[in-house]
């Protein structure tokens, strides 16, 4: 249960069908809201982005894939039943371009749908006939919601997106990702006057995507705290020896966990003595987070003990009010958890 709102895990669906009454105001945000109903941007308000059609990307066997709808249906299930969703302006959720996506993957990089109703682009990455489009919103509502920050038209923002990201490379569909949604918002906000990002990845699994397309790049400071396990946690990436290379070397940082088991103090002790010193340094005029939720007590692939009382999950990002937060969150693997 939700210490904050009450809500039960076990009522996602009747709050997200409508079968369940929610407080007076939450239908902002509420899936198949018409843009007719959206209101203005405004300085001082939270982004939201969200799209129930980003839910068409299923596998479609009996044995729940790790990363499915539920996962997202989770996290706007608790923004409506807390009221949290009727306190954010909801941004339209469009499908990124190809000139936007080959900003940082390659030309050929690009899905049409696949003749088949299922199939694999590898042995965890499933694909079906929306898959593309899925995508393709994902990114888009990404790019959308930091360049609203970038600009000013928000305070911070939020996209709940699927398919994830993070292990997208320039040139390959990986780890659940298709394109790299992080990646893409960055170059987003950057065409909308922001200089300096830091893109903060806190998932369990290092975003080797990520890493690999910035890190070259001074521009974009990466910093990710993940599981690493000597090499054998899924990438395998993300050794704290790789700090960039070229121009980019400095501006890559690993905070690579040795194995299972850490807590909310192992994290508070990264942010304190490694995270928010870099970050301060570094003075990012607009903060992107990765925000996986794997690292959660309770989930079944991380394997780490976090609660929703410690960092990252409770972090209030110190930055002053230069620097603009914006989030992607993914839900845990674990989709009771609270």
């Amino acid at each position: 249960m939700c210490l904050d709102c009450g809500h039960l895990p076990q009522k996602d669906a009747q709050l997200m069908n409508g079968t369940l009454s929610i407080p007076h105001g939450c239908m902002v945000g509420l899936p198949g809201a018409t843009s007719a109903g959206l209101r203005p941007p405004a300085s001082a308000q939270t982004a939201l982005v969200y799209d129930e059609r980003m839910e068409q990307h299923v596998e479609g066997r009996h044995q729940p894939h790790p990363e499915r709808p539920d996962r997202i249906r989770a996290v706007m299930a608790r923004l409506l039943a807390s009221g949290l969703a009727s306190q954010c302006v909801r941004l339209p959720c469009v499908e990124a371009p190809p000139e936007l996506l080959h900003t940082i993957h390659r030309p050929e990089f690009a899905y049409g749908e696949p003749a088949n109703t299922h199939a694999y682009f590898t042995p965890d990455t499933y694909v079906n006939r929306y898959s593309s489009t899925c995508a393709r919103l994902a990114a888009g509502g990404c790019a959308a919601m930091a360049a609203a920050v970038a600009r000013g038209e928000a305070a911070n923002g939020a996209a709940v997106v699927r398919p994830p990201g993070h292990h997208a490379e320039s040139g390959t569909a990986m780890g659940f990702c298709f394109f790299n949604n992080a990646g893409i918002a960055a170059k987003a906000a950057q065409a909308a006057g922001a200089s300096r990002i830091l893109i903060l990845d806190w998932d369990v699994h290092h975003g080797n995507g990520t890493q690999h397309i910035f890190e070259d790049d001074p521009s974009v400071l990466f910093m990710s705290l993940h599981r690493h396990d000597s090499g054998h946690f899924y990438p395998g990436t993300g050794d704290a020896n790789e700090v960039g290379y070229g121009s980019g070397t400095g501006y890559t940082v690993n905070v690579a966990w040795p194995r299972a088991g850490m807590t909310d103090g192992d994290y508070l002790a990264a942010f304190m003595h490694i995270v928010l010193p870099i970050a301060y340094e570094y003075r990012p005029s607009l903060i992107i987070v990765s925000a996986g939720y794997d690292a959660a007590l309770g989930d079944p692939i991380g394997g780490c003990r976090l609660t929703a009382e410690g960092p990252p999950f409770n972090a209030r990002p110190p930055f002053g009010s230069a620097c603009r937060p914006c989030s992607l969150p993914r839900r845990s693997y674990n989709t009771f958890s609270d």
